[in-house]
């Protein structure tokens, strides 16, 4: 292994994220993302499930994945959806693969809740990194212009996301 100093990966609730740890996350968004406010942060914040919290070996904060889960009703079949919201790695650690590990285990331990409801994922997609990823683990991938029709594909209608990405977990 290089010098490089190692992430640690942790899933927290939204509710036993600290106000320090939202600060950090916060700082951290604003380095990377023009014209966001503090206070819309955090309003967007308080509207997630869960973060996946990046730290390094001093527990700073150098990178985060806030995560929404809703279940919804379309035609008759019940189904949960993954939303993936703001996500920041600090420059010095891209490349590092922490955060899909655990991106990986956290879907996989919603999937293995309840197996037989179908999971989607729902991500708007900003960078080509991401893309990336999508077409190595998800061999079918939908855009908002390209969805399937309801009778013969992955239900779409009535969830948010016109423009995004959805797969099936």
């Amino acid at each position: 292994m290089s010098g490089k100093t190692r992430l640690a990966a942790r899933v927290l609730g939204i509710s036993d994220l600290s106000a320090a740890h939202a600060e950090s996350m916060y700082r951290l968004y604003s380095r990377y993302y023009a014209g966001g406010s503090h206070s819309r942060f955090m309003q967007d914040l308080s509207q997630k499930d869960y973060c996946i919290l990046l730290q390094d070996e001093r527990q700073a904060v150098r990178g985060f994945t806030t995560l929404a889960i809703s279940e919804h009703v379309i035609s008759n079949q019940r189904l949960r959806c993954l939303f993936s919201g703001d996500t920041v790695i600090q420059h010095q650690f891209w490349g590092e693969q922490t955060l899909p590990r655990a991106w990986c285990r956290f879907a996989g331990h919603l999937k293995a809740q309840e197996p037989q409801l179908p999971l989607y994922w729902l991500l708007i997609v900003k960078g080509h990194r991401t893309y990336r990823y999508l077409k190595v683990f998800f061999p079918a991938l939908f855009s908002g212009g390209q969805l399937p029709d309801p009778g013969t594909g992955p239900a779409h209608h009535g969830l948010p996301g016109t423009g995004t990405l959805w797969t099936v977990l």
